[in-house]
């Protein structure tokens, strides 16, 4: 068979299905290809009205995940205006910060601080998202900028620069800043009204710690943080009754403050140790105890396991030892066995009852 000759330059002339040359075609669709390439490049990118909505999520309808897609989409075309893209970047900041994604929110608030030098919230935002990272120099040199810009109206600045100032233990600059939150804004004065009694309770100054967290309480009765800064207090002078009475308080009000706990916990052991040390000056035995220990408690739990255990084996035993069936007959013996069962039952749950309870009741107050 030949093999088939090679194409000549009359053949490439030839005329192909559409009626055109070859040549002519492929150069046809080149040109187009060029040309929607260059137009299509040329044209600008249109947002979606869904990236914007979830930019903004002012509804809370979408999530953290989702705001952050719509705002970078917004920021990727570029063509919006100084304030639109400033906003953009801000927004998507704060969905890191809610995240916790704190070095990117501070990447985006430096970039709304460079388009708006004189925005002082977002020196705010950023000193929080520092102060979330554990850098409290750089939370308070934003707190400051943005008190430098707006001096007069800037509470909320205050009031996060002294507590920047308290985690530091620079106690005084915390409380002049707390100072000056209580004389602006009455939106945060319980709050400062607390974190300045904090501090009192630092310096010892319990007295005007007490006083602060009364005036706090009268604002808002059910503050669980006013009341465990007043036990402090309370404990700081030496008032353990009254320590007591409000770590209970606070735990009435937000049950799993494991602060107020270990507080109370400490208080009721060093009561039992200064009656403990006063019985042995007087020649008594020591007959009470606030508080059950920790102790007690574990030994009730391991006790009420080994009694659960214990009570099951020998149900199973009854079952199948040949005396109980010869004592009490086949059908009896297996009666004999679930009635042990259930009484192993109760005895278990009864027992995790009362621990239940040990933690939850307080104790009664000491006799006498």
């Amino acid at each position: 068979m030949r093999r088939p000759a090679p194409p000549t330059i009359a053949d490439l002339r030839t005329e192909g299905v559409a009626g055109a040359p070859v040549w002519r075609r492929g150069l046809g669709f080149a040109l187009l290809a060029l040309f929607a390439t260059r137009v299509f490049a040329a044209s600008p990118i249109i947002a979606r009205p869904d990236d914007e909505s979830a930019c903004r999520n002012s509804e809370r309808w979408w999530t953290l995940d989702q705001q952050i897609e719509g705002c970078t989409a917004l920021i990727e075309l570029r063509s919006k205006s100084r304030f639109a893209l400033a906003w953009a970047y801000r927004s998507r900041a704060n969905a890191y910060k809610k995240k916790g994604n704190f070095p990117r929110a501070i990447a985006d608030y430096d970039t709304v601080i460079k388009i708006n030098p004189q925005d002082g919230l977002m020196y705010i935002f950023r000193g929080l998202s520092h102060a979330a990272k554990g850098d409290y120099d750089r939370a308070i040199a934003d707190y400051s900028k943005a008190l430098q810009l707006n001096p007069k109206n800037n509470a909320a600045a205050y009031l996060y620069r002294g507590y920047a100032y308290t985690v530091r233990r620079d106690n005084d600059r915390a409380i002049a800043d707390y100072n000056k939150t209580i004389e602006l804004d009455k939106k945060h004065i319980v709050l400062a009204y607390i974190y300045r009694a904090y501090n009192y309770v630092i310096k010892g100054a319990y007295d005007l710690a007490i006083a602060d967290c009364d005036r706090a309480i009268e604002l808002d009765q059910n503050n669980a943080l006013a009341y465990l800064t007043r036990g402090e207090a309370y404990a700081g002078k030496g008032d353990r009754d009254q320590a007591i009475a409000d770590y209970n308080k606070t735990l009435a009000l937000d049950y799993k403050n494991s602060t107020a706990w270990n507080l109370r916990h400490y208080q009721y052991e060093m009561k039992n140790r200064e009656r403990e040390a006063l019985n042995k000056r007087l020649g008594m035995a020591s007959d009470h105890r606030d508080e059950p220990s920790r102790f007690d408690l574990r030994t009730v739990l391991l006790l009420t396991i080994i009694q659960f255990i214990a009570i099951i084996y020998l149900a199973n035993k009854s079952i199948e030892s040949k005396t109980n069936e010869l004592v009490f007959g086949r059908h009896n013996a297996s009666k004999f066995g679930k009635a042990l069962r259930r009484i192993a039952a109760i005895i278990f749950l009864l027992s995790w009852l009362h621990v239940f309870l040990s933690f939850l009741i307080p104790p009664p107050p000491p006799p006498g």
